[in-house]
């Protein structure tokens, strides 16, 4: 049996998106495996022992323990403003025992805490504050001993809160919770590896608990809903061990779609602005000081990424990746941004350290991970 812990520490840039007609979250499709951060995003296919973040890839995988967090990170957003924001999350995936078919189960839950400081006055100041939680439970089987299917029900609830800091009293609050779900599989061929997800749309039910004077500023919120596809080859190694130089390539394309979006979603950044005495208008700083369209047509993400083992002797492993993809703007006539990521994965002894980036145009994502791996 195999058994694997990892303890990851993320560091990267937030935003959050609100407006007064729906509030824009993207977090359930946000690629929180911390496997994933190296290799581009890529999640439906992975190679090797490698983990997707499917649940037809439950039943190929290792079982598998691991926490992740976001230390709390203060930006300076404006002279004005300052975020905050923090993470944590543990997946847990076990192998299911049985004489019928290859099986695998799973849970996820991730904490996510954002919260933004307005001063417009020394003497005055807003805030904003959004936490969202996510429960998922995860069921893969293996039919015909090479192709995999998976369901997963993802449960996400959470809170956003406005409020004037001196004298300090809450403007208005909604809480909200729903259900949505996500419907994979996976083609498992010796070399070659062939996904595909359908995650549904998710407007949750909210319910507003302090209405301000003027009338609602925090909008219901919306998860769009997201089509994935993508495939993996595995090359032959070019030497023999300790120094093996095998290649993986793996590429993936995500489609997001937003059907329910009945009113035009508005990104506002995480800005609080004041109006009148303890209102709240968020908004993205422009020169106009206006909120932004989001471009609501289905967009594409392509996604490719190159990993290798450098070094497979009995107690020493080391893995490398990068990779790029291409993030469409969320505004409208925004400009696409292209990431680019590497990674390095190091196995010594059963111990583990884990280590990538993600860079873009004014981004830049770290994560290291800590952990022990062991078989018997």
């Amino acid at each position: 049996m195999t058994k694997s812990m990892l303890a990851i520490l993320c560091f990267y840039d937030a935003s959050a998106h609100a407006d007064n007609g729906f509030t824009y979250h993207s977090s359930i499709l946000e690629r929180e495996n911390p496997d994933s951060i190296g290799l581009a995003g890529v999640s439906v296919v992975r190679m090797g022992a490698g983990f997707a973040d499917t649940a037809a890839a439950l039943p190929l995988q290792k079982n598998t323990l691991q926490f992740f967090s976001q230390i709390p990170q203060k930006n300076d957003v404006t002279p004005l403003e300052t975020d905050s924001n923090s993470k944590f999350g543990v997946n847990l995936s076990l192998n299911i025992p049985n004489p019928l078919m290859a099986a695998g189960t799973g849970i996820k839950i991730r904490q996510s805490q954002f919260s933004s400081h307005f001063s417009p006055t020394k003497l005055n100041a807003l805030e904003y504050q959004n936490q969202d939680t996510e429960m998922s439970a995860s069921l893969g089987v293996l039919v015909f001993d090479e192709l995999s299917l998976g369901l997963e029900p993802i449960f996400v609830m959470g809170d956003e809160l406005v409020l004037q800091t001196s004298p300090w009293q809450k403007i208005e609050a909604t809480s909200y919770h729903g259900t949505t779900g996500r419907m994979s599989a996976q083609l498992n061929l010796q070399e070659l590896k062939l996904g595909v997800s359908w995650q549904k749309e998710l407007i949750p039910k909210s319910q507003r608990t302090l209405i301000p004077r003027e009338g609602s500023e925090i909008g219901t919120p919306y998860f769009p809903g997201e089509f994935r596809i993508g495939a993996g080859y595995a090359f032959p190694a070019i030497n023999s061990a300790p120094f093996p130089l095998q290649f993986n390539i793996l590429a993936e394309t995500n489609f997001l779609y937003f059907t329910k979006a009945q009113s035009k979603l508005v990104r506002a950044g995480s800005r609080v602005y004041q109006r009148g005495y303890a209102l709240y208008v968020p908004f993205d700083e422009t020169s106009s000081e206006q909120v932004q369209e989001l471009e609501t047509k289905a967009r594409a993400t392509p996604r490719i990424a190159l990993e290798t083992t450098l070094v497979d002797i009995n107690n020493f492993r080391c893995l490398a990746s990068t990779g790029m993809y291409t993030a469409p703007g969320m505004l409208k006539d925004e400009k696409d941004k292209t990431h680019y990521t590497v990674g390095a994965n190091l196995l010594l002894w059963g111990f583990r350290v884990a280590a990538s980036m993600d860079t873009a145009e004014n981004t830049r994502t770290y994560a290291i991970g800590l952990g022990a791996q062991y078989e018997k």
